[in-house]
């Protein structure tokens, strides 16, 4: 719990750090502003490429979170776990030489398993904790 704790921990402060930077280069750049102008400047001191790392950040909130849901879900898809059963699951497969073998489990893709995953409706069977 720990680990996914600080997981989580870890996405908002990517997602967030951004908007802290820039929140602390305005207050910075309004203290060192004493003589009071006119014209407010949106941007200020603040680089560009800040901004764009803000803007891009935020909206992808969502996808680290899911990413640290499914996290667990994704290795037992990847794996061939079934907790119902205790035990992997042993698919058939067809070797080299075009025997087909039981002893050998299927090679699934990340792309699979996330799918996999994605689509098991929240089963709660096959979550390795």
């Amino acid at each position: 719990i720990m680990h996914r704790a600080l997981a989580y921990a870890s996405a908002w402060m990517l997602t967030w750090l951004w908007t802290i930077v820039i929140s602390c280069i305005h207050a910075a750049d309004k203290g060192a502003d004493v003589g009071g102008s006119d014209t407010i400047d949106v941007y200020g001191q603040v680089p560009l490429a800040i901004y764009y790392l803000d803007n891009i950040c935020h909206p992808l909130q969502g996808v680290y979170n899911l990413s640290i849901f499914m996290y667990p879900r994704i290795i037992a898809a990847k794996r061939g776990y079934s907790r119902r059963r205790g035990r992997r699951r042993r698919g058939s497969s067809i070797d080299i030489g075009g025997n087909k073998n039981s002893d050998t489990k299927p090679v699934v893709t990340w792309s699979n398993a996330f799918m996999t995953a994605f689509w098991s409706k929240g089963s709660t069977d096959e979550v390795v904790c």
